[in-house]
C-alpha cells in the first residue's frame, strides 16, 4: 500500500529534486507526494539549494526556483479538499496572492498544477473556479466504490484473511475516532480506511484508480457528513463491522460496510443540490 502518516496514497504527478551539491549520479531523485496536500521534505538539503521541476502525463512546468510555491499548493489544495474553497468558488491570481501573502509567479504555478489535476477549472474568458461536484460525480464514485470494495471485502473473506484485515481496518478505524472532531481530517483517516479494504487486490492498478478520485472522494465524503452522516455512529458502526469480521461473518460485516459507506454515504452526499 502507499499509505503515509496522513493516508496512504501517492499523487498522479511525479516530482523531481535538482541540486548541485550532489554527485552526479544522484542529482535527480524522484521525491513521492504522500498526501492530498504533498508535503514535501529532503534530508540534508536546505531550500535555497533546490530547484523543481513538476511533470506529468499531460503537461510540464518550467522550474520553480526554491521550494516555495509547493507550500502555495499544498495551501490551495488543502482549502479545496476540506471545503474552505467550496464547489464552484471563483478564484483569481489577485485573491491568492493577496490571501498567500506572494508573489504572482509561484502561485500561478500552483494554480496550473491543480488545473492540471482537475480541482481548478477555466473557462472560455479564462476565469477559474473551483470543480463543481455533479450529482453524475456523486453516483459515479459511488459506484466505482461499490463495485471494487465489494469485491474486495469478499476476497478477504474468501481468501481466509478476515481476521488479519479485521486488525489493519481496525488500526485506521482508531485514526478514525481520534479525528472525529475534525471533519477533514476524519475523512482523511476514512480515506485511509477504504483503501486498506482494497489493499487485499495487492494490484497497482486499481490503486491508481482510487488516487486519480482521491479528491473527490474526499470532497464528497465531507458533504455526507454535513448532510446527515453520523460520525460517532459511522465509528460505532464500523467497531461492529470489525466484531463480526474476527468471528467470520462475512454477511454481517458486508451489511454494516453497505448500508453506512456506500448507502448512506451516497445518499447524503447526493442532498448537497
Amino acid at each position: 500500500m502507499l499509505l503515509s502518516s496522513h493516508i496512504e496514497m501517492m499523487s498522479c504527478l511525479s516530482f523531481y529534486c535538482h541540486t548541485s551539491n550532489l554527485p552526479v549520479q544522484n542529482q535527480w531523485e524522484k521525491l513521492p507526494s504522500n498526501h492530498p496536500g504533498l508535503y514535501f521534505e529532503r534530508a540534508g538539503l536546505d531550500s535555497h539549494e533546490v530547484q523543481w521541476t513538476i511533470s506529468s502525463n499531460r503537461a510540464v512546468f518550467p522550474p520553480v526556483k526554491r521550494w516555495l510555491f509547493c507550500s502555495f499548493y499544498h495551501t490551495i489544495k488543502e482549502n479545496i479538499l476540506n471545503l474552505t474553497y467550496p464547489p464552484g468558488m471563483v478564484l483569481t491570481e489577485a485573491m491568492l496572492t493577496k490571501e498567500l501573502e506572494m508573489s504572482r509567479s509561484p502561485v500561478r504555478t500552483a494554480i496550473q498544477m491543480l488545473q492540471v489535476e482537475g480541482l481548478i477549472v477555466s473557462d472560455y474568458y479564462k476565469s477559474m473556479t473551483v470543480k463543481e461536484i455533479t450529482d453524475k460525480d456523486i453516483n459515479e464514485i459511488y459506484q466505482l466504490r461499490e463495485l471494487l470494495e465489494g469485491a474486495a471485502f469478499r476476497q478477504i473473506f474468501t481468501s481466509r484473511r478476515y481476521e488479519e484485515y479485521s486488525y489493519r481496518i481496525e488500526e485506521k478505524v482508531v485514526r478514525m475516532c481520534a479525528a472525529a472532531g475534525d471533519l477533514y481530517e476524519w475523512e482523511i483517516a476514512d480515506t485511509a480506511m477504504h483503501m486498506e479494504i482494497i489493499s487485499i487486490f495487492d494490484n497497482d492498478r486499481i490503486n491508481r484508480i482510487y488516487e486519480n478520485n482521491l479528491s473527490e472522494l474526499i470532497r464528497i465524503g465531507q458533504y455526507s457528513i454535513r448532510n446527515g452522516m453520523r460520525i460517532p455512529r459511522t465509528n460505532d458502526n464500523l467497531k461492529k463491522m470489525i466484531s463480526y469480521m474476527r468471528k467470520g461473518n462475512y454477511e454481517k460485516a458486508f451489511e454494516i460496510l453497505k448500508n453506512d459507506h456506500f448507502g448512506t454515504g451516497r445518499n447524503t452526499a447526493l442532498k448537497m443540490h
